[in-house]
């Protein structure tokens, strides 16, 4: 789960980082240049200079403030509809820093590759923890097993056919009324998933196994133990799998807000325009002063 923690956490960084960004670009910030020596010595490290050709001088600082026309408000419930449907394309629509939206969509395609990955591997896994089961464990010595605690008990079996499903869960029926310890559980139908899963989980199949020699219940054959290994490692890859897919809906529904905040940033009446204005230094060297200006749009 920390891998996915730490990528809703970086999902929700760039959002609400970006979002920050948008807002400091809606707030009035005036840092004019000064005459000051004082304060201009403790921003620069020597008093700057006025360029004698500011309009000439000036450098944009912020490429993504633009002044735009009328009629280019944007949709904010359309945008969240549409990233919430295709990660990125609700920022896309609005067309205001479109690296965010890239950001979810990049997070997408990696976010359905490791869910297609795990799944694969998954699958894989499912198909040799079937095999190795069809060839290794035996109904047959299992019913024999049964048909030994049965004669033990001064009972006849009822199992006529050790391929019998429902005479073999009789018969466990019968053993556990007669107080045999851990006949807890029935076994399933062949080529049930819950068939392959019991098989190697519970004390009482493991008679079943082609390997097994000891009837000391806490004793487990190497097939058994190996079964068991691969049921986890199949478990943990599909778990693995669903952790990104909660991923994607998670990506999607912060796709969606951020798609949402980014429209209402772009039909706000407030915007900042803000210039980097290059300055001239006593030794003639460039600097360049920060500024801010608030438009207003009524």
């Amino acid at each position: 789960m920390g891998l996915f923690r730490s990528i809703a956490f970086l999902i929700l960084f760039v959002c609400f980082s970006g979002n920050a960004l948008a807002q400091f670009r809606d707030t009035p910030l005036l840092l004019p240049a000064t005459n000051n020596e004082l304060v201009s010595t403790m921003a620069f490290g020597s008093a700057p200079v006025q360029s004698t050709n500011k309009e000439a001088d000036r450098a944009r600082w912020t490429a993504g403030d633009v002044e735009k026309p009328v009629g280019t408000q944007k949709n904010g419930f359309l945008a969240a509809s549409l990233s919430f449907v295709i990660p990125g394309l609700g920022e896309y629509y609005v067309g205001d820093q479109i690296w965010r939206g890239a950001i979810f969509t990049v997070l997408e395609a990696g976010l359905w590759y490791g869910r297609y990955h795990w799944t694969k591997r998954g699958d894989d896994s499912l198909i040799a923890f079937h095999a190795w089961a069809d060839s290794l464990w035996l109904p047959t010595r299992y019913v024999g097993y049964l048909d030994s605690l049965m004669k033990t008990a001064g009972r006849k079996s009822v199992i006529n056919d050790p391929n019998n499903f429902t005479q073999i869960n009789k018969e466990e029926d019968t053993l556990n009324a007669l107080n045999f310890p851990d006949f807890t559980h029935r076994l399933p139908g062949r080529g049930e998933q819950q068939y392959y899963e019991l098989i190697s989980k519970y004390i009482q199949f493991k008679y079943g196994w082609i390997d097994n020699t000891s009837n000391d219940p806490n004793v487990f054959s190497p097939a058994y133990a190996r079964h068991a290994d691969m049921r986890g490692t199949m478990n943990y890859q599909y778990e693995v799998a669903d952790y990104f897919l909660y991923g994607i809906i998670v990506n999607h529904i912060l796709s969606a807000i951020d798609a949402a905040l980014l429209a209402k940033d772009h039909n706000s009446n407030i915007r900042l325009h803000g210039e980097l204005q290059r300055i001239s230094y006593p030794d003639g060297s460039l600097g360049y002063m920060p500024t801010a200006a608030i438009e207003v749009k009524f």
